[in-house]
């Protein structure tokens, strides 16, 4: 019996397609069935211990700084602005993965298949269904800023009737309801445990992985069908949750970009450029490079998840058949979590406002630190 790969948008999974571990006897250690040879960095102790402090780092600075970010705009109302409502509610969707996806996924991928943690098949649907809705979110929330941003800066009459915080509100609303729909499939999960073995070493893992093959043989009737599901559902997402979002997104970005290298006139046709109006503009193009930076860099932290998952869908033999399946799910998910924590970083470096609120709120603990030793001392 082989062990096949199924790589599906969201997650990924090494399983065989024959193999259930409902169909095993029960006296049967499912954690040493299959065990099959397949060569995998994660076999190496060090490696996995190096991948555990990674996760570990980004999960402790994406919680303080997405915390943070959501304190400063939530006690300070001039900054309950348009822009700040997608921010927090970006920073809201990094705080989730942080809380709930990292450490589960650190878990699935380097915890022993002894533990037995994800034997739940219940726990597998909520780790299985969770990625996909947050950063489904995050995607269309950035699009959402994008679209934003260029308005107030391409077209600022029209930034005025479109963005309203109400409009605003309803559109938040759409970023959460459209992925907690779209991902539904992946409710449907179960666990599998198995064994990999080179020269390296030998690791036992209890993994999660979808349902599709199931879902398949109910609609064809037909085990010959298997995967079409799976393909088909991945492809449909691709393009409608990532490639059109990130399109939107590098649309506008260009054209925020191209728009700020234009210099600001002291007057305009449209506006009389007051000392004020021109302040504000110079704020607007402050934001709307901070934004066009977060972006961008969404982009570039998920596009190895996602070109993992394109390439071994589109391929008939998948390469992680043949090695370091389990490392490179490690890799590339660190790649995509990495910006839950790279976001309170940027607004720090790029707005000002939001550099003296973390300051602020740094110094008030530092004193609180303070004066606490210095009352213990006395």
């Amino acid at each position: 019996m082989a062990l096949d790969f199924n790589i599906t948008l969201g997650y990924s999974s090494l399983v065989p397609y024959e193999y259930h571990k409902d169909q095993l006897d029960v006296d049967v250690d499912v954690c040493t069935f299959p065990d099959e040879y397949h060569k995998d960095l994660t076999q190496n102790s060090s490696v996995v211990i190096l991948m555990i402090v990674l996760y570990m780092v980004i999960t402790v600075m994406a919680l303080l700084g997405n915390l943070l970010v959501i304190w400063i705009v939530w006690i300070n109302s001039h900054m309950h602005t348009v822009t700040n409502y997608y921010i927090v509610n970006l920073a809201v969707s990094d705080l989730l993965v942080a809380a709930l996806v990292v450490p589960l996924k650190l878990l699935e991928y380097t915890a022993p298949c002894r533990w037995h943690i994800f034997r739940s098949d219940g726990l597998c649907s909520v780790v299985y269904y969770l990625l996909p809705v947050f950063v489904f979110a995050s995607v269309l929330t950035l699009a959402a800023i994008s679209i934003e941003r260029y308005y107030a800066i391409v077209h600022p009459l029209s930034a005025m009737t479109v963005n309203s915080k109400s409009r605003t509100k309803k559109i938040i609303a759409v970023t959460w309801i459209l992925p907690f729909i779209v991902a539904g499939p992946y409710i449907f999960s179960k666990s599998y445990a198995f064994t990999i073995h080179s020269e390296i070493g030998s690791i036992s893992r209890e993994i999660c992985n979808d349902r599709f093959n199931e879902i398949d043989i109910a609609i064809h009737g037909d085990s010959a069908r298997v995967g079409e599901f799976r393909k088909g559902y991945f492809m449909a997402l691709f393009w409608v949750i990532y490639v059109v979002p990130s399109a939107m997104i590098l649309i506008t970005c260009v054209k925020i970009a191209i728009s700020l290298l234009k210099p600001i006139l002291p007057e305009s046709a449209a506006i009389a450029r007051t000392e004020t109006n021109r302040r504000q503009e110079e704020n607007k193009r402050k934001v709307a490079k901070m934004v066009v930076v977060i972006a961008l860099t969404f982009i570039a932290s998920w596009t190895p998840f996602y070109l993992v998952n394109i390439i071994s869908q589109l391929q008939q033999d998948s390469f992680l058949k043949k090695s370091n399946f389990i490392f490179t799910m490690l890799i590339t998910h660190f790649c995509g979590f990495i910006n839950s924590c790279l976001n309170p970083i940027i607004y720090t470096a790029m707005s000002q406002k939001f550099r003296r609120s973390f300051i602020d709120i740094f110094k008030r603990v530092w004193l609180s630190y303070v004066c606490s030793k210095a009352h213990v001392t006395q």
